[in-house]
């Protein structure tokens, strides 16, 4: 599947996945979900982006320095979704 094709799919601009698959940007777990469902990872592109325990409570957003950031490129969701 050409990135051209997956972002059609996605309905997300190509530059942005382009960004996500090269690290530039993080994959927001919008995105994450929207792959999974497409791809039909029964949830295990979303596990990917969910952020990291910080020890704080589970209502926590972040830190007081901004929000967090998570990575999930285009080859892990793709790879993730065939696994199936």
């Amino acid at each position: 599947m050409t990135l051209t094709e997956f972002s059609v799919a996605l309905n997300y601009d190509k530059g942005h996945l382009s960004k996500v698959e090269r690290g530039e940007r993080s994959a927001s777990p919008e995105l994450a979900r929207r792959c999974d469902a497409f791809l039909g990872a029964d949830g295990e592109l979303q596990c990917l982006a969910a952020p990291p325990e910080t020890g704080t409570d589970s209502g926590a957003t972040g830190s007081p320095a901004g929000p967090r950031r998570w990575l999930v490129g285009r080859r892990a969701v793709l790879s993730a979704g065939t696994e199936h």
